[in-house]
């Protein structure tokens, strides 16, 4: 299969299959970190945006709000 046309395009696909759906597991796992490690702080917030991935989450501090 390397020497066919098709190979390349192939790889590409994998690759940006494979690469998008670590990115999603990531912000996700990222999302679960931010909502547990900002109630521990007082002086940080959980802030909600939308994001490529739907919606996301961010602990930032509340000077910054």
């Amino acid at each position: 299969m390397n020497n066919t046309p098709v190979a390349p395009f192939l790889a590409v696909f994998i690759g940006a299959v494979a690469g998008f759906g670590l990115s999603l597991a990531g912000v996700k796992l990222l999302n679960v970190h931010h909502k547990n490690t900002c109630e521990e702080k007082s002086t940080h917030q959980v802030v909600h945006f939308r994001g490529f991935f739907g919606d996301e989450y961010a602990c930032v501090d509340k000077r910054y709000l």
